[in-house]
């Protein structure tokens, strides 16, 4: 394609003055070209939309179609025009009137502009159902795409496209592949045989697949917690060999797809870490929280990196959801690097935003504070005033690691302390020692019940510690011989036992006993490696 952007802007400006006399064929084709060429000139697109819904119904469906299309692609979004044209596409389709181009450019365009017309949807979705068959892949994939990004979940239309994507494997593209696997995933289907059949297809093509198709297809897998190693692995070499032309997003979705299969490709962080420092002043906050966060899932630690990533973090603060705040606390607890200004950064943050942290979030800012040995009373006091607050919407986990927290810093509020006593306790098992199997499921694990006993015994809570492990044993051995004195002897050794390990680890400097790095005194080591056992 030539470009040249003067001439551009010249016949942009001619036509601006011209185009009450084009012809809707003309009007289409313009607006088309100037989409093609990637050349956004506002007045004239402007001039187009004005005499286009004046006529609109001399437009045949091609150039309803090309018009939208045009306009998404320049991200020019005209909701009057788009009113216009999604009353006469919807004409024209349940006319006859209209290809399969037609319908997948008009559903991919008003996806792609959030431009939400529920009739005209519903009336491409069954048209494109009876003539699934003769859609290009292009067009299978546009459909898959715009459903996904609008996050319409129409069976039947994805059972059809899913069909035509199986018959026609072997033609299907590199975007036809990776936007597939990014829609499924999106939409959260899990289909472990359609991923199996499209990554088999992808394989060869891997090569040729862009960042973004790369970053895509993992984050599907990942999205999806569908573990297929050997593809990972080659979009993981595929990746790394691209490295440099990943944008800041693509480098943040590939990093975190590898981290939530708990897949270490040490070639591919080597070069995300590289990258990564050198994009650090572009990320956003998202990328900073799931950059910290996917190299601590993994337990590696790269101090510059690291560093970057603090000092982005604090930098951005006031941008950090409540996710985003968690993530990056548990990410420094997890590998034991601590940078203090940080660390009072994302508790300055927690404390504003303590009424929209949900359940998981307060716990774990709770376990990662704790973790890190790191006191923050103002934020121990809103943490437990929420915990408090919502103890009725904790499940066994957040009861445990909360309760673990608090002992660990030795914090006394007596409010949360005895609300996550009485949780404790109903948690062990909610209805009690006659529950079935399936209740049982959601009690207490047994690391829970140890937690939430040390908890006890180091709060000087002796009623709570004997309640709990009463009720931990007291359903295991019914119906069991012997006198209750040598069941319950013989069932409290395993208890004790998990307490008094826990005791020892969890009197050290940290509860897996390794050194705490703190950041002024960590050094600039810029190898990448596992966290010290």
């Amino acid at each position: 394609l030539l470009k040249d952007d003067d001439l551009l802007k010249s016949l942009a400006s001619a036509a601006s003055r011209r185009v009450h006399q084009f012809t809707s064929q003309e009007m289409g084709n313009t607006v088309w070209a100037f989409a093609k060429l990637a050349f956004c000139e506002e007045a004239l697109l402007n001039s187009i939309a004005d005499q286009a819904m004046d006529r609109i119904s001399d437009f045949n469906s091609q150039e309803l179609s090309n018009t939208a299309f045009s306009f998404a692609t320049l991200s020019i979004n005209h909701p009057p025009l788009m009113a216009k044209i999604a009353v006469v596409a919807r004409e024209k389709v349940l006319e006859g009137k209209s290809d399969n181009q037609m319908l997948s450019n008009t559903a991919w365009a008003f996806a792609k502009l959030q431009v939400s017309d529920e009739p005209l949807f519903q009336t491409i979705s069954a048209a494109a159902i009876k003539s699934s068959r003769n859609f290009v892949p292009q067009g299978l994939s546009n459909l898959a795409w715009a459903m996904a990004t609008t996050l319409k979940k129409d069976e039947a239309l994805l059972a059809a496209i899913r069909e035509q994507s199986q018959a026609k494997l072997p033609i299907l593209n590199t975007q036809d592949l990776a936007n597939t696997l990014w829609a499924w995933a999106k939409l959260e289907k899990f289909d472990s045989e359609f991923f199996s059949q499209l990554s088999s297809a992808a394989q060869h093509l891997l090569p040729n697949f862009n960042p973004q198709s790369l970053a895509n297809s993992a984050w599907a897998f990942a999205s999806l917690l569908i573990l297929d190693k050997p593809f990972l692995r080659s979009i993981g070499e595929a990746a790394r060999l691209s490295i440099a032309d990943f944008n800041v997003q693509a480098l943040s979705n590939i990093t975190w797809s590898f981290a939530r299969l708990d897949i270490l490709d040490d070639k591919l962080f080597s070069a995300v870490a590289s990258e990564a420092l050198r994009k650090v002043p572009q990320f956003d906050a998202q990328a900073v929280s799931n950059m910290s966060w996917s190299f601590a899932r993994l337990d590696l630690w790269n101090d510059p990196l690291s560093r970057a990533l603090s000092a982005a973090a604090v930098a951005k603060q006031a941008e950090l959801t409540t996710q985003e705040i968690s993530n990056l606390a548990w990410a420094q607890a997890r590998i034991y690097c601590v940078d203090m200004n940080l660390c009072n950064a994302l508790a300055d943050r927690a404390i504003l935003r303590a009424p929209n942290l949900n359940k998981q979030e307060l716990s774990v800012l709770a376990w990662a504070f704790a973790t890190m040995a790191h006191v923050h009373r103002p934020l121990l006091h809103a943490l437990a005033d929420q915990i408090e607050q919502r103890i009725d919407e904790l499940g066994p986990l957040e009861v445990a690691n909360s309760t673990w927290a608090f002992a660990k810093v030795a914090f006394s509020h007596e409010p949360v302390l005895a609300a996550l006593a009485t949780a404790s306790e109903a948690t062990v098992w909610p209805k009690g020692p006659d529950s079935n199997d399936s209740e049982k499921n959601d009690s207490m694990a047994p690391n829970g019940v140890y937690s939430v006993v040390w908890s006890a015994w180091r709060t000087t809570q002796p009623i709570l510690a004997r309640t709990m492990a009463q009720r931990s044993l007291v359903s295991v051995d019914r119906g069991a011989g012997g006198s209750e004195a040598d069941r319950l002897s013989t069932l409290m050794e395993p208890l004790v036992e998990g307490v008094l390990i826990m005791d020892n680890e969890w009197s050290r400097g940290d509860p897996w006993g390794h050194q705490t790095r703190i950041r002024a005194n960590a050094s600039s080591d810029a190898t990448l490696r596992p966290v010290e056992p």
